[in-house]
């Protein structure tokens, strides 16, 4: 197995943490694997989106001083049926999307999402 060293900021490491524990991991190393895989999954999944795919896309994020979600929701306009903006605790915002279109659409707008790295929680629920 190959070692690899990686930087990693305070909270991050108390996300792995937290990880480790919660699935009673061995350590910190099976936790990145774990959590790996589950990005994996989540990349396999996306590569199914073909033809017509319809959902609920679900963003939380920290408070809306920072324009970037507004500027996807209007580079993929055409893909948004209605959306809901909402104010959580902690200055965070909730974004409800009920997404339509294109799977290759809808893939690309969830890879801008995620590559952002401005969102906590990033999930779609399709039909």
């Amino acid at each position: 197995m190959s070692i690899v060293s990686i930087s990693l900021d305070e909270e991050s490491i108390a996300s792995l943490d937290m990880i480790a524990e919660s699935f009673k991991l061995k350590g910190r190393s099976d936790a990145v694997r774990m959590s790996i895989k589950s990005a994996v999954a989540e990349l396999k999944e996306m590569d199914d989106y073909d033809g017509l795919v319809e959902g609920v896309l679900i963003i939380v994020h920290e408070h809306h001083d920072d324009a970037w979600i507004s500027m996807i929701q209007h580079r993929n306009e055409e893909l948004i049926r209605t959306q809901l903006h909402s104010h959580l605790a902690d200055r965070k915002c909730l974004e409800l999307m009920i997404v339509s279109g294109e799977g290759q659409r809808i893939r690309d707008m969830l890879r801008e999402v995620h590559s952002a790295n401005k969102a906590s929680y990033i999930k779609l629920v399709r039909n």
